[in-house]
């Protein structure tokens, strides 16, 4: 059996065989879909392989700070700290690079552009 994934308010929670682990949107770093699996990567290199669909993710995730860069790929907004516009590539705080598609442009900016910002 494969983890499953279920959505909740504030957390994601990964069904594993031995129990669960909960953990927030916030740490979610992107979302990679492979071979009908989706990996997410976690701020603390932590990773879980989910039966899942990359739309199923889009869908159930918060909007406000996730987007999709290619048909593969779903990125946590807070979590990205450089955009080369000049290739499209988008870098994460890992240091991990994605390709920004032509069609998710306009998304990725609007977002970006209305991104809650952190009170310090």
């Amino acid at each position: 059996m494969n983890p499953k994934i279920v959505f909740h308010d504030l957390k994601i929670e990964i069904v594993l065989k031995t129990g669960f682990v909960a953990r927030n949107y916030g740490e979610l770093m992107y979302v990679v879909y492979k071979e009908l699996h989706c990996t997410l990567h976690f701020v603390d290199n932590e990773t879980y392989m989910v039966e899942t669909t990359l739309k199923e993710m889009e869908e159930n995730l918060p909007e406000t700070t996730f987007v999709k860069c290619n048909r593969n790929t779903i990125v946590n907004l807070r979590h990205c700290k450089g955009y080369d516009k000049t290739i499209s590539e988008i870098r994460m705080d890992d240091d991990e690079v994605f390709t920004l598609s032509r069609r998710n442009k306009t998304d990725f900016k609007a977002k970006r552009k209305n991104l809650p910002r952190m009170s310090t």
